[in-house]
């Protein structure tokens, strides 16, 4: 296990599969402001291994129907409040979105999303932007204060607005406190 160097920020990968592991790693280790400082697949040592990284980001694959990827976010996330967590992968429901919310993840890339998708969303994250791809943005949808329709009628300018809210990171956090 080793630290990011002092200027560039480090990022650990938790997904089960290495060959997209060791993908993502080597097109992060490309971009001069990244440092993978751990990869490997969840187990029961994930937790320890991830917070004694000193990584700023966290990438965790939502690698199972029984959540445990959920699990291990709220105890990063209770252990180092200000981890970035990103989750990879779209959650099968709804209510999984809004639980990985509550329980502190900043963002979603898909599973098929491009390194250069996967990069700019570390980047947008670390600037204080939240990432979330549009299916769940429509579904969270019906969130935004003032709409509260639970079939929103998406003109441009609606589906504007979503994108715009999302941007936000604390209106991901509502969207999943208000479910």
């Amino acid at each position: 296990m080793r630290h990011a160097s002092q200027d560039k920020v480090g990022i650990y990968l938790v997904t089960a599969n290495p060959l997209p592991r060791e993908a993502l790693a080597r097109a992060l280790r490309a971009e001069i402001e990244f440092d993978v400082v751990g990869a490997h697949a969840p187990d029961v040592n994930t937790e320890r291994a991830v917070l004694s990284s000193g990584a700023s980001v966290v990438l965790l694959d939502n690698f199972d129907a029984a959540r445990s990827d959920l699990t291990l976010l709220r105890k990063l996330m209770t252990a180092a409040p200000s981890l970035k967590v990103i989750l990879v992968g779209m959650p099968e429901t709804e209510r999984a979105f809004l639980d990985s919310i509550r329980a502190g993840a900043i963002g979603y890339v898909l599973r098929d999303a491009s390194a250069e998708v996967l990069i700019s969303s570390v980047r947008a994250i670390l600037n204080g932007e939240a990432v979330c791809p549009a299916q769940m943005i429509f579904s969270a949808y019906k969130y935004i204060p003032g709409g509260g329709i639970a079939t929103p009628s998406f003109t441009s300018e609606n589906k504007h607005a979503a994108y715009v809210a999302i941007a936000e990171p604390r209106a991901l956090h509502f969207f999943a406190h208000t479910s």
